[in-house]
């Protein structure tokens, strides 16, 4: 049974977790803004990354256990980390090479960030699997610019991850927090 409706407030750096698990292989077309557009395919046992989103403020809404929707304003940097166990990626116009993948190493990212409102949406289907929506409005350009040149005022990212058995969220009061 999910909890009742209700809100809480953080400030501070989110991290957000994304975990490929093993055998799983990926293909497709990134087009994500933030990182500049690049084609990949990608196999591997393992890969995972880890984002540092400087947020000054976010109010998150719950409806219940297991459907979370969140709203706060993007301003500063993204900081990320990521590693390829045994794997190769091959990119185009991204920031990080497709050598450093090659050689299984970890790869560290800055990306600077205009301010700008930050909506998300996430929500826990069965049996663990995570259904969510990120949507970024810009009060102006990226800092960093796409391989195009142009401007992306809006950012837009739908994703599937699976939840770790175990692994649920802190129990957090209602109300403004740290």
């Amino acid at each position: 049974m999910g909890r009742p409706f209700g809100a809480r407030f953080r400030t501070g750096l989110f991290l957000e977790r994304r975990l490929i698990s093993e055998g799983i292989e990926v293909s497709g077309y990134n087009d994500d803004p933030l990182e500049g557009l690049s084609e990949y395919h990608m196999r591997g046992k393992l890969r995972t990354t880890l984002d540092l989103m400087q947020v000054p403020l976010q109010a998150e809404f719950y409806l219940t256990e297991g459907t979370h929707v969140q709203v706060g304003a993007a301003l500063g940097f993204v900081l990320g980390a990521t590693r390829s166990e045994k794997g190769t990626m091959t990119t185009t116009g991204a920031t990080m090479s497709e050598e450093a993948y090659s050689r299984d190493l970890s790869v560290a990212r800055i990306r600077p960030v205009q301010p700008g409102a930050l909506i998300g949406f996430t929500h826990v289907l069965k049996d663990g699997l995570v259904l969510g929506l990120e949507v970024q409005i810009s009060t102006g350009a990226l800092i960093t610019e796409p391989r195009d040149g142009q401007a992306w005022p809006k950012v837009a990212r739908l994703w599937f991850g699976y939840r770790l058995k175990g692994r649920r969220d802190p129990e957090v009061p209602i109300g403004p927090v740290g």
